[in-house]
């Protein structure tokens, strides 16, 4: 358990994100013991893995579609490998909500409920209608790069600089 107040959470998605998909169908294969829809990249799980270490005031909340399929925090780390003591006690948005149009307004409402949270980035490969201030979108058939990463860094106020060493910003609030 951390001991830093935890004031950043990243919103996450994981199709298009922490895999490749064309239309619905995965450009990746499943990791072994997972079945479909169970299709991560390895490589992608540990960069953002690797990022979500070098933060300590940054959690994960799950706004994907994901968190359906899944009954708690420590099931999706395992499926999915993101570390489980980087994912919020409050780990997902609403469960009720199951439309990918509705994904901000499950942002939002979670928000509501944490006034704690000072800043927040949404990383996802939907236009969710949120400003690029705080949303990275990827290209679904790509996943994550590290551009993105470095973006999804600068809005949660760390940056990448000359190593890959993360540098935490000058703390400031939204």
């Amino acid at each position: 358990m951390s001991t830093v107040p935890i004031t950043k959470i990243l919103f996450l998605d994981v199709d298009g994100v922490l895999n490749r998909w064309r239309g619905r169908q995965a450009l990746t294969q499943p990791i072994p013991g997972n079945v479909a829809p169970w299709y991560i990249e390895l490589n992608l799980v540990e960069l953002i893995n690797w990022a979500l270490s070098q933060m300590p005031d940054v959690m994960v909340v799950v706004s994907s579609t994901w968190r359906l399929h899944v009954g708690d925090a420590d099931e999706f780390s395992s499926r999915t490998r993101i570390d489980r003591w980087k994912i919020h006690e409050d780990w997902t948005t609403d469960r009720d909500l199951k439309f990918d149009d509705q994904r901000k307004a499950e942002i939002e409402d979670w928000l509501s409920r944490h006034p704690e949270i000072t800043r927040y980035a949404v990383l996802d490969d939907l236009d969710l209608g949120f400003s690029g201030a705080v949303h990275v979108r990827t290209d679904e058939t790509v996943g994550l790069t590290y551009d993105e990463l470095r973006r999804v860094l600068n809005i949660l106020r760390y940056r990448l600089k000359e190593g890959c060493v993360v540098i935490p910003m000058k703390k400031e609030r939204i």
